[in-house]
């Protein structure tokens, strides 16, 4: 191995690391709003549209104003 593969290889944990926590957040808040991980990421990406419903659990979640994630 030589310095520049350890940095890369370093650099590539701390990203899956990162994809990590990233992914287990995204599974705790579908499994909050009782949805799939798939039916959350179309939510996500804007390709499902929120109903109120939802839009209520996001803002008890994230404990905010419905006015801090519409607007």
């Amino acid at each position: 191995k030589n310095k520049e593969e350890d940095t890369i290889n370093i650099v590539i944990g701390k990203h899956m690391a990162e994809l990590d926590k990233i992914q287990l957040i995204q599974n705790e808040i579908a499994k909050y709003l009782g949805v799939d991980k798939t039916t959350y990421n179309k939510y996500e990406n804007g390709k499902r549209k929120f109903n109120n419903d939802v839009v209520k659990q996001l803002v008890n979640y994230y404990n905010v104003k419905v006015s801090d994630i519409v607007d």
